[in-house]
């Protein structure tokens, strides 16, 4: 990706772009209006034929004579879709003041006691082990020996996780914690005055007594106490209430100072600051944990629940040969040099390409299921349309269109009709907007993109690199070559990052990378710039420009000529021209060094490339996608007057149906992350079940309505989002 100057739009767009874009918002006010008006009486909401007639006469002015009027009238609309959805959002309201946070003390202390016997049990669980663990092979079984060493490593052990920030001390890295290996701890020195006979095998010891501690706790009830488990050596000296509530307090008050995010676990550093306190530290996460739960519930006290109508657009709402004619995809092509605006391929000579939008027109992907409520007012803005090959446009990208969390793990959209106000920062990197060479950059050795931005970090802060840009230019070597291996995704209960990959110490800066700085990496995924064909011509394109190279540094008569192709290469007009960039200025490094020391050896570039080049590409077959993008796909389906709270029925709702599968009115509510995960839908036929699958699998399926076909689909809660209505 590199930065494109897209000027203006054609001149003559105004006035349609303007007129379409009038028609929306018409349409989505209408609407509306007709959502409130049933809400207001507290019914549920389904578009009856007034409704209907009401609509297409506030669109079109004409008013419908009959059901055949209706339905030639209703073709003049956009086509959308129409259901409701629960949000909540914070009332405003200031920010909890040091008297709010003291008033909590009553309430802390009841919650931080219901923690304390839990903890125990689980202290002395995991004690009881250790000692198992030492009744043989230690001194003949010497009692006083045993418990000796049982201290001394178990005091190690305490200190070398919180020294090293492990394990992880939230829910959610509970779920997939990184305990320490055998190996590693063999490599710790050994506490004072233990004797090194036994202190490999005992470490190891003490790891499996850990796992299974882990294993018992994670099949329990409140397996975030997991973290805990480490510090399992028998208390000193128990802190009293007013010292724990005192560094609570301090902790959420240093927070606020921050605008962090008020979660209920602490940060490594917040653990860090600790490491005086190791005998006792436990009881000082017990108290930040029940400070959160006790704040959590004062905030809910400033929250209100509302209800909001989910109102969007398909994809046949929006004017196609708009974009087509007009100018539009001609001036895309011109400003961008014919270059798709992700990969930088030249894309005329095998294929029209598309008008991409960088944000989603009629909806956005939230992973395993669809949002309608997508940026429709944009659909026509000239500094949200891009050009782009089918590849990038309808094969990865798609409506994908993921935002950073604010700093209180809450998902802030920019939309039309709510949220105005708020700042909205995408995760992929908008080319007319920003610079993507400050996120993402290309191999000169393998042609892959890497996270340019992510790899800065590391190599600031873990190697200390003063200049990270241009040490890589001169050591590609600092670029991991397993930049493909790593997968980023967020956990659905925990909204945050979780990081796989191999065989780098980047993966450890991953862990705890800030979201800012993984857009590079999500970006690279999510257009698929690593996807194997496009690296293939990448690399191919690399064993032109090393030519071109050595000719221009060959002192021969094509010298000049060579030097002028290899800077015409680097210009935005080129193709690949930020992999230009990179591999040029990394071999004019490498010929200093080699003029500096001749006796250096050059890196064998041309060879690998003819390496990769000759390996013979492999075709997976491509698996459709979880549902039909036109359709509405899976929601709730509420009828009024049921409980809500025991079962709801899930309903696969197609774009031929505009709303109401049943006859029946009520409430269409889109199934959230949580119960996917945690939720099992039974289908039902001639009044029995006859198959049970998760909610989660239905989304994935690649034609989840064959399930719906066998019957009625019904899903027992508890569900994480009430239905509550008015």
């Amino acid at each position: 990706m590199i930065k494109i100057e897209k000027g203006n739009p054609p001149s003559d767009t105004g006035p349609k772009l303007a007129a379409l874009t009038r028609q929306l918002k018409t349409v989505y006010a209408a609407l509306i209006e007709i959502y409130q008006n049933a809400n207001s009486k507290n019914e549920a909401v389904a578009l009856t034929d007034p409704d209907i007639d009401k609509l297409i006469s506030t669109v079109t002015g004409k008013t419908p004579k009959g059901k055949a009027s209706r339905a030639a009238l209703l073709k003049q609309l956009p086509s959308f879709v129409f259901g409701s959805e629960l949000i909540e959002s914070l009332a405003p309201s200031k920010l909890p003041t040091d008297n709010d946070l003291a008033s909590l003390k009553q309430v802390w202390v009841k919650s931080f006691q219901a923690l304390i016997p839990r903890y125990e049990q689980i202290r002395q669980a995991v004690a009881a082990e250790w000692a198992k663990e030492l009744a043989t092979g230690v001194s003949g079984g010497d009692p006083a020996i045993r418990e000796r060493v049982r201290r001394l490593v178990a005091e190690r052990y305490r200190y070398q996780a919180l020294r090293d920030k492990q394990p992880f001390l939230t829910f959610g890295q509970a779920r997939f914690p990184e305990w320490f290996q055998p190996d590693q701890m063999e490599s710790w020195p050994p506490p004072e005055n233990m004797p090194a006979s036994l202190s490999g095998s005992l470490f190891a010891a003490y790891q499996q007594v850990l796992e299974r501690a882990r294993e018992s706790c994670l099949a329990g009830k409140n397996p975030w106490l997991v973290p805990t488990v480490w510090m399992a050596a028998d208390p000193g000296q128990v802190p009293t209430l007013d010292q724990l509530f005192g560094a609570a307090m301090q902790l959420f008050r240093d927070r606020l100072a921050r605008r962090a995010a008020l979660d209920k676990g602490m940060t490594a550093q917040e653990v860090a600051a600790l490491l005086n306190r190791q005998e006792v530290c436990a009881y000082y996460f017990l108290g930040a944990r029940a400070f959160g739960e006790v704040l959590d519930e004062a905030m809910a006290a400033r929250t209100q629940r509302q209800v909001r109508p989910m109102v969007g657009f398909k994809s046949d709402a929006f004017d196609s040969n708009f974009y087509s004619g007009h100018g539009i995809k001609e001036a895309l092509l011109t400003s961008h040099f014919g270059k798709c605006a992700f990969c930088e391929s030249k894309v005329r000579a095998v294929a029209h390409g598309d008008v991409e939008h960088f944000r989603p027109k009629a909806g956005y992907d939230q992973g395993r299921r669809f949002n309608y409520d997508g940026y429709f007012w944009l659909a026509y803005d000239w500094a949200n349309l891009y050009f782009s090959c089918q590849i990038c446009n309808q094969m990865y990208k798609e409506n994908h269109f993921p935002v950073l969390l604010d700093n209180k793990g809450v998902e802030r959209r920019t939309t039309f009709e709510r949220n105005k106000g708020e700042v909205e920062n995408p995760v992929l990197i908008d080319p007319g907007k920003e610079d993507p060479r400050e996120h993402i950059r290309f191999d000169p050795r393998t042609g892959e993109a890497y996270p340019f931005s992510l790899l800065t970090a590391y190599l600031r802060q873990m190697k200390k690199v003063a200049d990270p840009g241009s040490a890589i230019w001169v050591n590609a070597g600092l670029i991991p070559e397993t930049a493909s291996s790593y997968q980023v995704n967020v956990d659905p209960v925990t909204q945050q990052f979780v990081i796989t990959g191999k065989g780098h110490e980047l993966w450890d800066l991953l862990r705890v990378a800030p979201g800012p700085l993984l857009r590079g990496v999500r970006t690279i995924q999510i257009l698929g710039l690593n996807r194997a064909e496009l690296v293939r011509r990448r690399v191919a394109h690399l064993r032109a420009l090393r030519g071109l190279f050595v000719a221009a540094t060959a002192g021969r008569p094509e010298s000049g000529p060579a030097q002028a192709g290899l800077e015409a290469a680097m210009r935005p007009a080129a193709e690949f021209s930020s992999l230009a960039i990179d591999a040029v200025n990394t071999w004019v490094a490498e010929a200093d060094r080699i003029a500096k020391q001749p006796n250096s050896p050059a890196y064998p570039w041309i060879e690998r490339y003819n390496t990769l080049l000759a390996q013979e590409p492999e075709y997976p077959f491509e698996g459709g996608p979880a549902f039909n993008a036109k359709d509405i796909g899976i929601m709730y389906f509420i009828p009024a007057g049921v409980d809500s709270a025991h079962e709801r029925r899930l309903v696969y709702l197609k774009q031929d149906e505009e709303i109401d599968t049943t006859g029946q009115k009520g409430w269409y509510l889109q199934v959230p992350d949580e119960d996917l995960d945690d939720l099992v839908a039974q289908v039902w036929s001639s009044k029995q079940v006859v198959e049970t699958i998760k909610v989660g699998d239905l989304f994935e399926m690649a034609q989840p309505w064959r399930k719906f076909s066998k019957g009625e689909v019904w899903v027992e809660g508890p569900f994480s989002v009430p239905a509550q209505f008015g």
